[in-house]
């Protein structure tokens, strides 16, 4: 029977995924994967036009999605293999592997994932459904005011009921 282990690690981008990769490959029983995914997520939206070095990856990773999926759960070089993905890179991808593995997700502080998102995409970002473009500041006040007004109602509610 197989021992092996596997974390499947889900983050976003600027959410210090990187860093919880390089502190599990210290492990001499794992063996660490870097977004196994991204060239299939390359190859599967207009993403290659703006991704620094999309060509190499494609080139140099396996771009079918289940292939993928398929090489990461045969994968028994260590105890622990831990594979560090992004949400976004699961595109029409069965997702029923996920049970074959514990599953880490990943979030980070708007307060600080959207500075330091804003130094990688310095043109701002955009809030989905909006038009205007907005800068991290702005992203991050609208973000908390739309928290606290969803936590206001709902506490409204709660004791006004």
């Amino acid at each position: 029977m197989n021992k092996t282990k596997r974390i499947f690690l889900w983050s976003g981008p600027r959410n210090i995924s990187t860093t919880l990769m390089y502190s599990f490959a210290q492990r001499k029983d794992t063996k660490v994967f870097d977004e196994p995914l991204y060239a299939h997520y390359l190859t599967s939206t207009n993403a290659k036009e703006y991704h620094p070095d999309a060509e190499f990856i494609i080139r140099s990773m396996e771009c079918n999605g289940q292939v993928v999926v398929d090489k990461m759960l045969d994968n028994n070089s260590a105890e622990l293999v831990f594979f560090k993905n992004m949400t976004h890179h699961l595109l029409d991808i069965d997702k029923s592997f996920m049970k074959k593995g514990l599953n880490v997700i990943l979030t980070r502080s708007p307060e600080d994932m959207l500075p330091s998102f804003h130094k990688v995409i310095p043109k701002g970002v955009f809030f989905v459904g909006c038009r205007k473009r907005r800068r991290p500041k702005q992203l991050l006040n609208a973000t908390l005011t739309a928290r606290t007004l969803a936590w206001q109602k709902k506490a409204h509610h709660r004791f006004c009921v």
